[in-house]
């Protein structure tokens, strides 16, 4: 690998985002922190400030979430970032990183986008109309946020809240990505709400704005978490299209939390549409291939599992896999669904053990 240099000077600003396009996640983390403290040092700002958040797209983008958001947090105390829509812009990534953190961190991640949004709230665009533009998309970005963590925390009651504000200002987005990402949300959280129609118009929107030669993974994501939705309000058409065309491109951008939700929602279509043995082997795979995952993932393995064996007859199996799901649930700060493996796993050794 190249150091991102030119002959004899500074780096390369633009070597960073080459990796980073290049899905060279941990070389564009590395020098785009490196160009961001050249920059800094030559009071050049705005490639400092570009690259600062550009290096923590890439550490998430690596699995690193808790050295992305604490670098995301040092950009909101930064003397040379505290214009409002920056300050704003480092609470919105610091909210995105900690959401993947577990519960506890999930909790902070709502607060820290509702910081994001008080800063971008208190702008007078009347007086700067200027801003306008850049301050919609901050706004949406902190948004998404918000919704993210508070779905992280397992409270759809209060992902609901800023609902209407992000339908409010998504026609004010530019068209593309920003727009793009609105429309994902909007799209999961009227399948999630049971707004059926709406959902599919807004995911379909999603899909006709995303560019898969700009951002390959978010395109994958998207039809990963398009999936997802669909399982959870009950539905199994167009679930294997978007699945089929997640398959390919996780696999070979994604990290291990994509390896282990896509191989989940393979084997929950597998269930759905009754090949029970298939999901089993696709769970049996996933929990090999994401041994280093964080404990949520895990754990959706093992109760998907213990779904499977229960459905299969296989109760004291099943049961030994609700227990996994269990202890890896309470891991990762999720008691509710702990306690819910447990009590499944209780009754299906009472079931398997009756005379």
């Amino acid at each position: 690998m190249q150091d991102g240099r030119s002959e004899g000077s500074r780096p390369n600003d633009g070597a960073a985002r080459e990796a980073y396009r290049g899905h060279d996640y941990a070389a564009a983390a590395d020098l785009a922190a490196r160009i961001a403290q050249d920059a800094l040092e030559r009071r050049d700002l705005d490639v400092w400030w570009d690259n600062a958040v550009l290096s923590i797209h890439a550490l998430a983008a690596c699995g690193r979430f808790d050295l992305a958001r604490d670098r995301a947090l040092a950009l909101t105390r930064h003397p040379d970032g505290q214009a409002p829509l920056r300050r704003a812009e480092g609470w919105t990534l610091a909210s995105q990183n900690a959401r993947h953190e577990g519960v506890a961190q999930a909790r902070r991640a709502v607060g820290y986008a509702e910081t994001a949004l008080s800063l971008l709230r208190e702008l007078d665009l009347v007086a700067s109309p200027e801003l306008r533009g850049r301050a919609y998309v901050r706004e949406a970005e902190a948004l998404i946020a918000f919704i993210g963590a508070a779905v992280g925390c397992e409270d759809l009651e209060l992902a609901e809240v800023e609902v209407p504000r992000l339908r409010e200002i998504f026609d004010e987005l530019p068209i593309g990505q920003p727009a793009a990402l609105a429309a994902w949300v909007l799209g999961t959280m009227d399948y999630a709400a049971g707004r059926l129609s709406q959902g599919e118009a807004f995911h379909s929107v999603c899909e006709q704005l995303l560019d898969p030669r700009a951002d390959l993974r978010t395109w994958g994501r998207f039809h990963k978490a398009a999936a997802f939705a669909r399982l959870d309000a009950g539905l199994t058409e167009d679930v294997g299209r978007h699945l089929a065309t997640a398959r390919p491109i996780l696999r070979f951008v994604g990290n291990n939390e994509d390896v282990a939700e896509l191989a989940i929602g393979e084997a929950r279509f597998r269930i759905r549409t009754g090949d029970l043995r298939g999901a089993l082997d696709l769970l049996a795979e996933a929990s090999e291939a994401v041994a280093d995952a964080p404990p949520r993932y895990r754990a959706d393995i093992e109760r998907w599992r213990s779904t499977t064996l229960e459905q299969l007859g296989d109760l004291l199996g099943a049961a030994e896999a609700g227990r996994a799901a269990a202890q890896l649930y309470r891991l990762a700060g999720h008691d509710s669904r702990a306690d819910d493996a447990l009590a499944n796993a209780t009754q299906l050794v009472r079931l398997a053990t009756a005379p």
